[in-house]
């Protein structure tokens, strides 16, 4: 899971570089400096340990951020065996909350089942909030936070109002 992040970032990263040497952090803080609003990053490199954060140790409400720590979560879950991606929700009008994503609409035309993977797919790729509040319910918060907390992710904490 550590790997697939770091690789992810270097990715995202290295696909903006130009032909010019820029490190990470000069990319990051480009960026950054775009963002006209309140802001704060860090990033930690897991295979080396390095970090470099600005106004990171400020509190900010995750919004639609919330489904990345929420899918590493369950993920971490799912193979230490506490959490079976294979189990199947209901999804009809009841179950449907507020915000963005698709099953709000699926659920117009009746009841419809998907696995916890499946509401993960969906939760990340249309930013789905019903998805991502069926995963958080599914795990529990505390469970969720504990499983954060497991794999050295600090300074999240997931809370029924984020």
């Amino acid at each position: 899971m550590n790997r697939f992040i770091v690789i992810l970032l270097s990715t995202m990263l290295t696909f903006t570089f130009s032909c010019k040497k820029e490190t990470y952090k000069d990319r990051l803080m480009h960026y950054y400096r775009l963002i006209n609003a309140k802001k704060g990053i860090k990033v930690i490199n897991l295979i080396t340990g390095k970090s470099y954060g600005k106004n990171n140790f400020n509190k900010f409400h995750m919004g639609s951020m919330l489904r990345l720590p929420v899918l590493v979560a369950a993920y971490y879950l799912a193979e230490k065996n506490q959490l079976n991606l294979e189990q199947r929700f209901v999804v009809g009008r009841l179950e449907i909350t507020h915000g963005t994503g698709i099953l709000k609409d699926i659920s117009n035309v009746g009841v419809k089942f998907f696995t916890i993977r499946e509401l993960a797919g969906i939760m990340m790729k249309c930013n789905d909030v019903t998805a991502t509040d069926l995963i958080i319910n599914a795990i529990g918060l505390e469970k969720l936070n504990q499983a954060l907390k497991d794999m050295n992710i600090t300074g999240i904490s997931i809370t029924a109002d984020n």
